[in-house]
């Protein structure tokens, strides 16, 4: 005796198998949303149960089962604040579309469907495109442990999301912008325009990260108010961000104006000696420095960008740049960046020409050999 029977949960339906065991105790399997597939894995485990080998077949969890167990395995891999952001999007997402389905009976098929469901359910290219990146991070740790012999994802395609227009400051706004701040907030806007620091970096620094004697920023943790300090989550994270002059005057006056604290101590502390609110320094802080300086609304993280403009435009090479922003190629930097390499093409250029005219002997050529 067996049956194939259909329950709906929400807006899915899934079928499901029922038969008798070896030992004739009644069973249930998931089969997925068709009826086809619900038939070929009744088929097949009544063939296992006739020959005796039902219970030695290879596993095939379902979605659901599985998802723990790769949440657990990532959480040895990777920051509390990205497992995180993994747990709430496979489990908002993924788990209600594949809840109950084996993991053998993902297709691209279903996940094409499933990537067409999130579309229209209203979320964005971005939000629909991490979902995939997640889904396909589960699948694929569920080959590595040979549950499943193929990468369903791979076949599939998400939707481009357009880049949106990257926006930053010039150099006259970012004079603006510095000249209509003092104290902490004038250094902590100078670090992030002249060094290109993240939010959770500056609020991460301490003194003993800031080397007046190298001319350098290091960058060795981070700050978020959830999680507390943590590492950078890449090993190209760590960097030393080489300081300006008159960031290395700015850094130097904020030490002296804080006492010369000991190296232990934050740079940027609040008014108890921890970490800074960043949402307020975000949110409140830095808008009202805009708006005082006459200037358009943009994010902190804009400031970031303006760094690499400025970088760019001083005539620092992608490379240099690269190690200075903590990418982990330079094709990331390239991809976000290289546009703005046009203008820094003319001064070479133009010496180029120079360096030809009868008479002018611009720069030493190198010896050959």
């Amino acid at each position: 005796m067996a049956y194939i029977r259909k329950r709906r949960h929400g807006d899915r339906e899934t079928y499901y198998i029922g038969f008798k065991d070896n030992r004739g105790a009644w069973r249930e399997k998931a089969a997925g949303p068709r009826r086809r597939d619900a038939e070929a894995l009744l088929r097949r485990v009544l063939e296992e149960v006739a020959t005796g080998t039902y219970g030695q077949s290879q596993e095939d969890p379902t979605f659901s089962e599985f998802l723990d167990r790769f949440l657990a395995a990532k959480a040895r891999e990777i920051k509390p604040r990205t497992l995180e952001d993994y747990q709430y999007t496979l489990r908002k997402y993924a788990l209600p579309f594949f809840g109950d389905t084996p993991l053998s009976h993902i297709t691209p098929a279903e996940v094409d469907r499933f990537l067409s469901h999130l579309e229209e359910e209203g979320l964005s290219p971005a939000m629909v495109g991490k979902a995939y990146r997640y889904l396909k991070t589960v699948l694929r740790y569920a080959m590595r442990l040979e549950i499943i012999a193929r990468d369903p994802t791979l076949p599939i395609r998400p939707p481009r999301k357009p880049r949106p227009e990257m926006d930053f400051l010039t150099p006259e706004e970012v004079r603006r912008l510095l000249g209509s701040t003092q104290g902490d907030l004038h250094a902590i806007l100078s670090v992030a325009c002249l060094a290109g620091l993240r939010v959770g970096e500056i609020c991460g620094l301490k003194w003993r990260d800031v080397d007046f004697g190298a001319g350098v920023i290091r960058v060795v943790r981070s700050y978020d108010p959830k999680h507390g300090f943590s590492e950078p989550k890449s090993r190209y994270g760590k960097r030393a961000v080489p300081m300006s002059p008159r960031l290395s005057r700015t850094m130097w006056e904020h030490y002296r104006a804080q006492g010369e604290p000991g190296p232990e101590k934050l740079v940027f502390p609040n008014s108890l000696g921890k970490p800074r609110d960043r949402n307020a320094l975000v949110f409140r802080e830095f808008k009202r420095a805009l708006q005082e300086a006459g200037l358009r609304e943009i994010r902190f993280h804009d400031l970031r960008h303006t760094y690499a403009a400025l970088s760019i435009a001083a005539g620092m090479d992608l490379k240099a740049l690269q190690v200075a922003m903590g990418h982990h190629s330079i094709t990331m930097t390239a991809d976000h960046y290289g546009h703005l390499l046009k203008g820094a093409y003319e001064r070479p250029l133009a010496r180029m020409d120079a360096i030809l005219q009868p008479g002018e002997k611009v720069i030493n050529l190198p010896k050959k050999g």
